[in-house]
């Protein structure tokens, strides 16, 4: 997600192979290491192609190259190209009736009656209305969390507690149009349980050389304390029938799940269960899937809830 490691000077050429290796190595440092280190592999073969024609201006005894393996980057965003505009043509009242058919859907799911806990996105124009979510969080007693970007780097989102419809309905409107909550040093962190201080330099151990630790199969839920008690519900820009999503490219979801399997792991607790949330328009044939992108638990659409398991369909 977010611009490749590829990307163009600005120039009319490729970037040089040093600046492609730098640029993934940041991406390293504000995400964890073992998250992103595709960038790293990607970024030391596209050099390495780049360099290919000035190697082989150097005579016979030049070594050969492999060409690099060509980015997803282009397929995933013809498709965000295209559900954009398929969304462009559902009025208001369309978003509104499918957003509260969702809601309804989302209730109904055993993940979710079962949480204790939901993280719950506000939404931007364009995306399913989070308003009738929220307002069955709240009733049936969950503890609700949101995010909020404070920067341009993948890890740059956090995800804080928020108390009640009314505290959402006073939250400043970024220039995205997405209410976002302020005092977020005062606030619960979900990841930690607690308020993270703007001096804390590593509170989620992203520094931490170790792979993060994947999400648990049924085999391997022995080692936490608890089965899954949380549900994070994801938006999206396409969406398939495996539960693959594709987001807009930000990286800041990809970094969150793997800040929260690592982080409540820590803490003895089961990574919560992954919904996605779309209008039917947002469905599109096979997402491109890249190392670091994970499959959902469910959509739900206004028409339907697909569940992974292709027979639980309903």
């Amino acid at each position: 997600p977010g611009v490749g490691v590829g990307a163009a000077t600005g120039l009319g050429g490729p970037a040089p192979p040093w600046r492609m290796i730098r640029s993934a190595s940041r991406r390293v440092l504000e995400c964890g290491r073992a998250t992103w280190r595709h960038e790293v592999t990607r970024a030391v073969a596209v050099a390495m192609a780049s360099a290919a024609p000035h190697r082989a201006a150097g005579g016979a005894g030049a070594a050969a190259v492999t060409p690099a393996t060509p980015s997803l980057a282009p397929t995933k965003k013809d498709l965000r190209k295209t559900v954009a505009t398929a969304m462009r043509a559902v009025d208001d009242d369309a978003q509104q009736a499918g957003s509260d058919a969702i809601a309804a859907r989302l209730a109904a799911l055993p993940s979710f009656r079962s949480a204790s806990t939901v993280v719950l996105y506000l939404h931007m124009r364009g995306e399913v209305r989070t308003d009738a979510m929220l307002r069955a969080c709240f009733d049936a007693g969950k503890a609700v969390y949101v995010p909020r970007v404070v920067g341009p780097a993948p890890g740059d989102m956090r995800v804080v507690r928020i108390r009640d419809e009314a505290e959402v309905a006073a939250f400043p409107v970024s220039r995205w149009g997405i209410r976002e909550p302020d005092r977020v040093g005062e606030r619960e962190d979900v990841l930690l349980g607690r308020a993270v201080t703007e001096d804390e330099r590593d509170p989620y151990g992203d520094d931490d050389a170790a792979a993060p630790t994947p999400a648990p199969t049924p085999a391997t839920r022995a080692d936490v304390a608890v089965e899954p008690d949380a549900l994070i519900v994801l938006p999206g820009r396409a969406f398939d029938e495996h539960c693959h999503r594709l987001g807009r490219g930000g990286g800041y979801y990809d970094c969150f799940l793997a800040r929260i399997d690592r982080c409540w792991r820590r803490r003895g607790l089961a990574p919560p269960a992954l919904v996605g949330v779309a209008f039917d328009e947002q469905f599109v044939g096979p997402v491109p899937m890249d190392a670091h992108d994970r499959p959902l638990d469910a959509v739900v659409t206004p028409t339907r809830t697909l569940l992974r398991a292709a027979d639980e369909g309903a």
